[in-house]
């Protein structure tokens, strides 16, 4: 069954602080000239429509994470060879119950890269929305959320060998050549205009 979120006596605090927190990232964006207007739109509508926020409770239409580490110093960006999306993308995971996007970002680093984020910059940068193809999929529809980690240097991450094939520090044109996602290409190119990777 789907929670309801908009204007609900009952609402949980840890749903009210998802809301909350989602509604203060998109805010964040709203009127960037970067950021499609129309896509913010329909995030905003989403987050209003009075359905489940996290998987946990809406399976196939829920906020999801991405987050794309940065090496300003080397001008590299991490990514990953999905498994189960057959596709090079950011490592990036669901909102648990209970979570901040930005709380789902320092737990699912450790579990996607083997590491514990300490006092790097965390910067929320844009959205997407995924549709999910996948016949055998309970999710449908992710409304993506994502994050910038800067590292000045690149670290040497242990990725899950369950999530990845293979994933590593890859330079601009390495990094556009293996995004094919065109949702994804286009955030990736945002990043490196922005960053002058």
């Amino acid at each position: 069954m789907r929670s309801k979120i908009k204007d609900n006596p009952q609402l949980m605090l840890g749903d009210k602080l998802l809301f909350e927190s989602i509604k203060e990232e998109l805010l964040k964006l709203k009127n960037q000239a970067v950021i499609d207007q129309a896509i913010w739109q329909q995030f905003w509508d989403r987050l209003h429509n009075n359905e489940g926020l996290i998987r946990a409770d809406n399976m196939p239409d829920h906020f999801s994470t991405f987050f794309l580490p940065l090496s300003m110093n080397h001008k590299l960006l991490y990514l990953g060879h999905h498994i189960k999306a057959q596709a090079w993308i950011p490592p990036g995971g669901h909102i648990e119950p209970g979570e901040t996007p930005q709380e789902t970002v320092r737990r699912e680093f450790p579990e996607e890269l083997d590491y514990t984020l300490d006092a790097e910059e965390t910067r929320f940068f844009d959205i997407t929305i995924t549709r999910i193809e996948r016949p055998k999929s309970p999710c449908k529809t992710h409304w993506d959320l994502w994050y910038l980690v800067k590292f000045n240097n690149s670290p040497e991450f242990k990725f899950d060998k369950r999530e990845f094939y293979q994933a590593g520090w890859f330079d601009k044109e390495k990094a556009l050549e293996l995004v094919r996602i065109v949702h994804c290409r286009r955030v990736v190119e945002k990043v490196i205009g922005e960053f002058n990777l």
